[in-house]
């Protein structure tokens, strides 16, 4: 059967997936090209690490059952390769690194080829029969260490006598000996025995021996525990029976004690392997049979068999195995034989189906008996996938052959063709045995060859998007290749590879290129912004006129969030729903909003937007072309703002062509001229202007403009009513590159006002010329930096050359350095005639506008008359004052807040008090007057001064507390003194009013001795 295809990995996968023993397939050259999960879980090893391996590693060590080595020329596998011939339950064990042994049984079935006489590949199936192996050889152990119906050793037991009475136990040196004592270690009592019995064991022994003595047993026997020397307990075997004396009474109780730890050992392993065997036969998934050779009985079954055929367990037991089999006499006459077998036969179920299975068998002893172990596997899907693998190799060929596309098979390590399709042979044009004889780099037209032709050997399945290959006649075309994995198939590394020609295609992708290397040029040339971005937001492309703009560079931009990082927060949701209305309505759109450079400076893009879908019709980008419209907007903000002050300027503006033809007229100039724009365009300026004025403009204007300089000056123009009216102008030209003149420009006002106002001005400055001569005062004038610059008539002919004087005597410095004016100075000088003379200076700090000292004027009085006139008034007030504070009288005067402010020197001697007691103190009043009527009559005459009478007494109290009449004359009526409410006279008229009263004494006693 010709199975070229069962290299195919995606057929290999599907046949041994199924199946529950590890199966590999291993190929001539030795290496493994196909593995199930199987044989993955026995091996521990992944399907990765077995491709292009070896069964038989130089790293295994392997053994056949008697530990001998297992030489690798013997492996099944390779004598199957050999010789060609199946081998089955092949029994090998793999030592791993840890000295662990892993038992396999092994089978092998060769696969041929029809055009070759030796397999090309071996499929082997595998068991792992560890488990098998290791209760085998606990059997074997125990079988040969204790036979059946064997004693226990003579060498391990021991006698021992009991006295009941005294409970003294003669033990043996070997009894003593069998715990690990010495015979003078332990003491022969009972208690030697007992205090060493397992407590768990204790009180079993104890009633055992209590049972005997009353007679309940013949022999007291039972197995316990007795603790050893080394702590551990040892099994023991105990037989004992009872001594009576004459009397009949229990004496003496003797028996033996036998070590029976090895034997209860070796039971309790045998019934661990039997729970392991029955374990392993319940959980193996193929049917096994322990069937006898004599009889053909079926002695033991496991629950596969139950499954597989239908019968219980019981059934089966009771069955003889040539019932199960379709061809009875072939296998009553295979089992009779008693030898190892591996054979296809046909087996049936309970209800009768006849099914295939794969029969092994292995003799061995089993209870006295020639049994042989059968192992029975269902392979009916295992035959259905053989035939699948054949009908699949026919198709494989049939689609190979019948593949539009070029296809090649080649050796991954020569490069040699190993096979083509037709396509590939009309394609190229060489015939198919010529293919055979080429390598790979026969069809290369690459220049270098520094890349393989149909790429690298070592990857597994390669999409090489361009190769240049050439065919039989020289032509050299693009290829575009498919590889898929390597394969192995008779010994050899395949890679099968898929060609296409893309002439037609490259064509068209260069055209595309070139369009698209045209479209990108523009693009990233262009001043205009361009951006992609992708539907979740993230930015797809930018141009560099864009990055160079904003301040970024490619690699800050590429997959950033285009809203968040370029614009505002306040102008995100209008682009955000201009951008959800090109998705939805994948119309293009126009929309100015600002984005942000990289240091937060907003520039201001008319964006022109479009989405791009996909061939279905999904959203692919949104692209869009921007114009920075920021210097712009400035531009036309600034054309409007020159407009409005143009339009609002008081200037009048005139614009005009070479020709001297109005262009354009401000509302000023309409103003001016009395004439709307529309009427002014039609005439030529200079109608605007008498004939002196056209003169200045043929003379001076016109000359100034072409040598390239601006005029400006005054001139006359014609008003409505064709008068003279002066105007001030300045003209100039607005010109191309090139210097020449495309327009005239005038600014123009009227100066009528200005010039009546200039008249006015002089005429002042003339009469502050005038007053500033001839004012009574001299009058100096410095600049900030304290130099003099003008004086007036006054001061320069007093000083007339006297420099140093001047200097000194007006010196700013002062004032403009505190800006803080300085008044009323006195100072003197002498004139030209070497006479003293006073000035008074008052030094003013000039300021500008800004409030800034620009200068100072010093303006000086000449007080020499004055001053001398204040030396003899204050000589005068000197002597006066001399005259009040001597005269004989007092003097008193109030001031207007009606405090005492003159206290003579006659004050004081007559009332005690000194001036400085008096003067300016409040309470003065009281300390003269304190009595309340005194005082209110004092403060009455002097508010009624002028109306009352000029003369009165009080009653002053002095200072020592002695009052005094006092007689007060006033004289402010007559003579009123500026600051003084009131003053008067005063003079101390005690005596006198004492000696009155002694007269009027005197005079009544006189009277009466007249009477008498």
């Amino acid at each position: 059967m010709d199975v070229t295809a069962r290299e195919q990995p995606m057929i290999a996968d599907e046949m041994i997936s199924v199946l529950h023993e590890g199966v590999v397939l291993q190929y001539a050259n030795g290496t493994i090209g196909a593995s199930n999960p199987s044989a993955e879980r026995i091996l521990n090893l992944s399907a990765e690490q077995m491709m292009g391996w070896t069964l038989v590693d130089p790293d295994w060590r392997t053994i056949h059952e008697d530990s001998s080595p297992f030489p690798a020329e013997t492996h099944p596998a390779i004598c199957t390769l050999r010789t060609g011939q199946s081998y089955a339950d092949v029994v090998m064990g793999i030592v791993k690194p840890d000295e662990t042994v892993l038992w396999l049984r092994i089978n092998t079935y060769p696969l041929w080829r029809d055009d070759v006489t030796t397999p090309y590949a071996v499929v082997i199936s595998f068991s792992d029969v560890s488990v098998y192996k290791e209760s085998e050889q606990a059997l074997r152990q125990s079988a040969e260490q204790h036979p059946v119906g064997g004693g226990v050793s003579d060498n391990n037991y021991d006698l021992w006598d009991w006295d009941l009475q005294t409970n003294e136990v003669n033990f043996s040196p070997r009894w003593k000996a069998m715990l690990g004592f010495n015979e003078h270690e332990l003491v022969n009592h009972v208690d030697s025995w007992h205090q060493r019995i397992h407590p768990a064991d204790y009180k079993r022994v104890i009633a055992d021996i209590q049972n005997h003595r009353e007679g309940l047993t013949q022999v007291c026997e039972n197995i316990h525990r007795l603790q050893h020397k080394d702590g551990n307990y040892r099994w023991i075997l105990s037989r004992a029976v009872m001594v009576k004396d004459p009397s009949g009474k229990p004496h003496r109780m003797v028996g033996t004690h036998v070590d029976v730890t090895e034997p209860r050992r070796i039971e309790e392993e045998l019934q661990e392997t039997e729970k392991k065997y029955r374990q392993l036969m319940d959980t193996e998934p193929d049917s096994i049979f322990v069937v006898d050779t004599n009889t053909t009985d079926i002695l033991d079954v496991n629950k596969a068999a139950s499954q597989m055929y239908g019968y219980s367990r019981n059934q089966l037991l009771k069955t003889k195995k040539i019932e199960l089999s379709a061809q009875p006499e072939k296998t009553a006459k295979t089992i009779k034989k008693g030898l190892k077998y591996t054979s296809m036969q046909y087996h049936k179920k309970q209800e009768g189906t006849v099914f295939p299975v794969e029969v092994t068998a292995s003799p061995f002893i089993w209870k006295g008996k020639q049994v042989l172990m059968i192992v029975v596997r269902d392979i009916t899907e295992r035959q259905r996938i053989e035939t699948t693998l054949w009908e699949s190799e026919s198709k494989y060929r049939q689609l190979f052959e019948a593949a539009s596309n070029p296809t090649v098979v080649f050796d991954a390590n020569t490069q040699q063709f190993f096979d083509v399709n037709r396509a590939t042979i009309d394609l190229y044009g060489y015939t198919k045995e010529e293919w055979l004889q080429m390598t790979t780099e026969d069809v290369s037209a690459e220049p270098v060859k520094k890349r393989a032709a149909f790429g690298s050997p070592t990857k597994r399945m390669q999409h090489i998007p361009l190769r240049w290959h050439k065919k039989k006649d020289g032509t050299v075309f693009p290829v575009e290749i498919s590889t898929g994995n390597t394969y192995l198939f008779q010994s050899r590394s395949l890679i099968c590879a898929t060609l296409r020609d893309i002439t037609e295609r490259k064509a068209s992708e260069e055209a595309l290129r070139t369009e698209r290397d045209f479209v990108n040029t523009l693009v990233q040339a262009s001043p205009a912004f361009f951006f992609a971005i992708n539907p979740d937001g993230k930015i797809r492309m930018i141009n560099k006129a864009m990055l160079s703009a904003l301040d970024y560079s490619l690699e800050d931009m590429l997959n950033i969030h285009f809203l968040t990082t370029l614009v505002s927060k306040n102008e995100r949701p209008l682009v955000s729903a201009e951008f959800e209305n090109l998705t939805k309505t994948m119309q293009p759109s126009l929309l100015e909003y600002h984005v942000l450079s990289k240091n937060g400076k907003p520039l201001l893009v008319e964006w022109h937007s479009r989405a791009v879908v996909k061939a279905n019709g999904m959203l692919d980008f949104l692209f869009a072309v921007g114009i920075d419209v920021t210097e712009r907007k400035k531009a036309q903000g600034h054309l409007r703002l020159f407009k409005s002050i143009i339009e609002s300027s008081e200037e009048a503006i005139v614009v005009s062509n070479t020709d001297h033809q109005l262009v354009y007229v401000n509302p000023a100039f309409e103003k001016l001229f009395g004439r709307s724009a529309k009427e002014s365009k039609q005439t030529n300026v200079l109608e605007y202007y008498p004939a002196h004025s056209v003169k200045v403009w043929e003379r001076e204007i016109m000359i100034a403009i072409a040598a390239g300089r601006s005029w400006e000056g005054e001139l006359e123009i014609l008003d409505t009513t064709d008068h003279n009216l002066p105007i001030w102008q300045r003209i100039d030209a607005v010109r191309d590159a090139k210097g020449g003149i495309l327009f005239i420009f005038g600014l123009m006002h009227d100066i009528s006002e200005r010039k009546q106002m200039w008249e006015t001005l002089h005429n002042q400055w003339e009469e502050h010329q005038m007053i500033f001569n001839t004012v009574p005062a001299m009058i100096w004038y410095r600049d900030q930096n304290n130099q003099l610059l003008r004086a007036n008539k006054l001061a320069t002919q007093a000083f007339h050359t006297a420099d140093e004087q001047v200097k000194l005597l007006t010196d700013g410095d002062e004032v403009i350095r505190s800006g803080r004016p300085q008044h009323s100075i006195t100072q003197s000088y002498r004139n030209l005639l070497g006479e003293m003379r006073w000035l008074q200076i008052d030094k003013i700090p000039y300021r500008d506008p800004q409030n800034n000292i620009i200068g100072v004027i010093v303006f000086a009085i000449d007080i020499t008359d004055y001053r001398q006139t204040q030396v003899y008034l204050q000589a005068s007030e000197e002597r006066m004052h001399l005259v009040v504070e001597n005269m004989p009288m007092m003097l008193n005067a109030i001031d207007q807040e009606g405090k005492i402010a003159v206290w003579n020197r006659q004050c004081e001697e007559i009332t005690g008090y000194a001036a400085r007691d008096i003067l300016g103190n409040s309470k003065a009043l009281e300390l003269l007057y304190p009595e309340v009527p005194e005082r209110q009559k004092m403060l009455t005459r002097w508010e009624t001064i002028a109306e009352g009478e000029s003369s009165w007494e009080s009653r002053l109290t002095c200072k020592g507390g002695q009052v005094k009449i006092i007689q007060w004359y006033s004289v402010a009526k007559l003579f009123p003194i500026p600051g003084w409410q009131t003053w008067y006279l005063g003079q101390d008229a005690s005596r006198r009013r004492q000696t009155e009263c002694n007269v009027r004494e005197n005079d009544n006693l006189f009277a009466l001795r007249e009477l008498n």
